[in-house]
């Protein structure tokens, strides 16, 4: 397994202003650059994202950890950018199944 492995972390979070900034904040001090960024679905005052970004599986645990801490994050889940669920989001330009996904999570952790 490769050291710094391709991440997709998706991030449901309050609509309001800051967010965004506080996101790039997490990832930028710890070293992390975003591969890509998407905003996928914005609705009833939440936004629903996507980052890709490379880093090691425990760098990539540490970032869900501390983003899931902020108080305007709702719902972060980490997949492999690999993994056929993300391949799937891409394929049908991410709104309906982020929110799938972004749905299941959110029962799961409730």
């Amino acid at each position: 397994m490769a050291v710094d492995e391709r991440w997709v972390v998706f991030v449901r979070a309050a609509d309001r202003s800051g967010t965004l900034t506080a996101l790039s904040e997490c990832f930028s001090t710890r070293g992390v650059s975003f591969e890509a960024f998407s905003t996928l679905d914005v609705h009833g005052g939440e936004g629903h994202m996507a980052i890709t970004f490379r880093a090691s599986r425990r760098l990539a645990e540490v970032l869900v950890r501390t983003l899931g801490r902020f108080t305007a994050v709702r719902g972060v889940r980490l997949e492999r950018a690999g993994d056929p669920r993300v391949r799937a989001t891409a394929a049908v330009e991410g709104v309906e199944v982020a929110r799938e996904l972004m749905q299941r999570f959110v029962a799961v952790s409730q």
